[in-house]
């Protein structure tokens, strides 16, 4: 338990759960794998953004709508374990983005689109 390590401690449950997983950490990041790149031009689409810019007002944007930059997005996308195949990027940003807001349900619906 050094360090606040412990069988509670979120990282310490991704170990857990990938090495009871049926399917190699390998073979599950080559389906479900998501670069920063990815993730930048998604929250820049649903923040109605243009990619221009230097990349530390993007950086600077993306963080103050998800909490994270997108490279961590990737590293979230990459460790989530059994995703559902209907499971896209832009859900792990809207529950990122609703994390953020703490909004009322018609709020979150409609900056989600609905």
């Amino acid at each position: 338990m050094q360090n606040g390590m412990g069988p509670t401690d979120p990282a310490s449950r991704f170990v857990a759960m990938d090495l009871a997983s049926n399917q190699s950490p390998a073979k599950r990041m080559r389906e479900y794998s998501s670069s920063a790149d990815e993730f930048e031009k998604l929250g820049m689409a649903m923040m109605q953004r243009s990619s221009s810019g230097s990349s530390e007002t993007r950086a600077r944007r993306f963080r103050s709508h998800f909490g994270f930059t997108p490279e961590i997005c990737g590293h979230i996308w990459d460790a989530l374990l059994d995703l559902p195949k209907a499971a896209v990027e832009m859900h792990l940003l809207w529950g990122l983005m609703f994390w953020m807001l703490y909004g009322t349900e018609s709020v979150n619906a409609s900056m989600a689109g609905g």
